[in-house]
């Protein structure tokens, strides 16, 4: 992953809400192929998640998700699909994609028990 500018990752963070629901959608449509009952507004939602995210990511340093989401976008808006045999790989994708944004935040906001620890003035003598 690429290092953002203070501002873009600012950025970034404001909407970082804002891309887990895309995401949240997805995995709702996903789950909805699987069960064989996605119906046309989820699979709308779904492609203009994934649009927003195909956009969104690559300007913020994440190409691959980017291309994940791309990936996603395309296989709901062709006609006739997605059908339930395409379940199991939509659903990988999106546990990329999931992954992918859940790295570049955890990478901005470190969870405390990976901080390093700073040894005390005592024990630095």
């Amino acid at each position: 992953m690429t290092q953002l500018s203070a501002g873009l990752q600012t950025i970034f963070e404001h909407h970082t809400e804002d891309y887990q629901r895309c995401v949240a959608t997805l995995e709702r449509a996903v789950a909805a192929i699987v069960a064989g009952s996605l119906d046309d507004d989820l699979r709308a939602a779904a492609q203009r998640e994934a649009h927003k995210l195909a956009g969104s990511l690559g300007t913020f340093g994440l190409p691959r998700g980017s291309d994940l989401a791309r990936e996603l976008e395309q296989r709901f808006a062709l006609p006739g699909r997605p059908v339930q045999s395409d379940g199991e790989h939509l659903a990988n994708v999106v546990g990329a994609l999931r992954g992918e944004l859940d790295a570049k935040l955890a990478d901005r906001h470190p969870c405390p028990a990976k901080r390093p620890r700073r040894r005390s003035a005592r024990a630095r003598r």
